[in-house]
């Protein structure tokens, strides 16, 4: 049997840019790490360890937030490859995910109810005798309904 397997965020890419979608699932996409992508990552644990909290039953701050996004760009900011536009220096990728971090945390979070964080799923699509298609990948969020 033929096995396709697609995830989800890779279908996202082709999307958007079936080029760059090729090039990553044939392995020869090259990717520098910029800052603003580590910025977003500093972000998104951030805001994972804000969601793992509320499920344990505890809240956290927005200052804790802050923390928890300046713990984890400090441990990230060394592997940025190269300054985007907007975020061209350390200071000032630090002050715009800030303000993202205290904008999701006035705007976004007092609504979330969240019961799962970076769970993996997979499902099959189709299958026949012949091959089998799924889709697969990790969501950020799961909330009760």
């Amino acid at each position: 049997m033929i096995e396709h397997r697609f995830r989800q965020s890779w279908l996202n890419t082709f999307l958007a840019c079936p080029e760059q979608a090729r090039t990553i699932r044939n392995k020869t996409a090259v990717d520098t790490e910029g800052s603003k992508m580590v910025r977003g990552t500093a972000v998104h644990a951030a805001i994972e360890a804000a969601l793992l909290a509320r499920m344990a039953g505890y809240e956290l701050t927005t200052d804790d937030i802050l923390e928890a996004f300046h713990w984890s760009w400090s441990s990230l900011v060394d592997s940025i490859g190269k300054w985007n536009k907007g975020a061209t220096t350390p200071e000032a990728t630090v002050e715009g995910a800030e303000t993202m971090v205290r904008v999701w945390c006035a705007e976004v979070f007092p609504y979330l109810n969240p019961v799962g964080v970076e769970k993996s799923f997979e499902f099959v699509l189709y299958e026949d005798e012949a091959r089998r298609i799924s889709l697969y990948g990790t969501p950020d969020l799961d909330e009760a309904t």
